[in-house]
């Protein structure tokens, strides 16, 4: 089942996680964390957010967002 979309306020941090399946490394190769850390950059200035903090750890990537405006639906 689909998750609901997220309640956004501007200017309310959200707090995401990205984990690996089964506990697995999200990245295997430093490259694919390059280009994750690109293609993140990308969707904040497309969707008018701010990354307020990022923390890479083995297993997961939390995240820390910050919305500029209430996202288009």
């Amino acid at each position: 089942m689909p998750r609901k979309p997220r309640f956004t306020l501007p200017g309310i941090p959200q707090h995401v996680i990205q984990r690996g399946n089964n506990r697995e490394p999200c990245f295997l190769a430093e490259e694919d964390y390059r280009r994750y850390l690109e293609d993140l950059q990308t969707c904040t200035e497309k969707y008018h957010c701010r990354l307020k903090k990022k923390n890479r750890v083995r297993e997961e990537f939390p995240l820390i967002f910050e919305s500029a405006k209430v996202a288009p639906r």
